[in-house]
């Protein structure tokens, strides 16, 4: 029982108990059963659909009456920018401060890009889209050099944080997050050791 992550799902201690727990309680399960994605709510329910994992781990699910969908988690996201950006130095800024900045952001089919611009039009917020990325890593890499501001979960950025290649600010008058759920196929029968492992990540 392997977790095969196509893309970074931005919550690492949920991978790492599901490795561990696997590992530890059973050793003797094999074959690709989990996959975890959270750039693309697609990648991971088109791989439940199509049989060729038994559980993904999702941003922004969907519905699906085909799918049981299993609320996990709400990351918070924060925005980043280097550490001479002026906001750099404060604790955590109102979405209005943030207006006319130059962002990095992720690109449109990614669910996550499209819950940050649902806030910004309800709160009425224009930033200046520079760049476009369809993973986490660039878009960090791109802030880190200079080119913008960018909004992206927490879990995401601590170790750039505690090196100082990013600075993080958090939001004080709106909660942005990303749900973060699992999804399998209603007519799957899962074993008891991913029963007992999805237990474990809803924190049963």
């Amino acid at each position: 029982l392997v977790a095969s992550l196509r893309r970074k799902l931005g919550r690492p201690t949920l991978i790492r108990t599901l490795n561990a727990g696997i590992a530890t309680h059973s050793p003797h399960i094999h074959g690709n059963h989990v996959f975890a994605t959270a750039a693309n709510r697609l990648d991971g329910t088109v791989a439940v659909m199509g049989n060729v994992v038994d559980l993904g781990l999702v941003a922004y699910p969907g519905k699906d009456p085909k799918l049981t969908i299993i609320p996990l988690v709400e990351e918070p996201l924060v925005l980043i920018c280097n550490p001479s950006h002026p906001l750099a130095g404060q604790k955590a800024v109102n979405l209005a401060e943030i207006a006319g900045e130059n962002l990095v952001g992720f690109h449109i089919d990614i669910p996550t890009r499209r819950g940050i611009d649902r806030v910004l039009r309800e709160k009425k917020v224009n930033l200046n889209p520079v760049m476009e990325f369809d993973n986490i890593e660039t878009v960090k890499r791109a802030v880190e050099i200079g080119s913008g501001v960018a909004i992206v979960p927490e879990v995401t950025v601590a170790q750039e944080v505690s090196l100082n290649s990013l600075a993080k600010i958090s939001f004080r008058d709106v909660k942005l997050s990303r749900p973060v759920a699992a999804v399998y196929k209603k007519t799957k029968v899962l074993s008891p050791a991913l029963e007992h492992f999805l237990s474990i990540l809803a924190g049963k």
